[in-house]
């Protein structure tokens, strides 16, 4: 096993043993990249609730398991909190 394979491992295993523990939360300002905004002007009935309500519950999407970790100790002290999904 080479270095590259056992960090990759490592990052494997953390993915893997990930606890969501996050708490409820309020939104706040909600704000969303250029790309969902083309989006919205695009499809008029596109909608985002779905992706808004696993954000608020602590589904953190696509995000790297670093950002997870951060986002579930934002709920709690009230700092940003980022999520990624693909919308298909």
């Amino acid at each position: 096993m080479n270095i590259l394979n056992a960090t990759q491992d490592r990052e494997e295993t953390k993915a893997k043993c990930y606890v969501c523990t996050a708490v409820p939360f309020s939104l706040g300002k909600v704000v969303y990249t250029q790309g969902i905004e083309q989006l919205l002007d695009n499809n008029v009935g596109a909608n985002l609730s779905i992706y808004l309500q696993r954000h608020q519950s602590g589904d953190w999407g696509e995000t790297c398991i670093e950002d997870k970790i951060t986002n579930d100790e934002a709920t709690k002290t009230g700092e940003r909190v980022i999520s990624n999904y693909t919308i298909c």
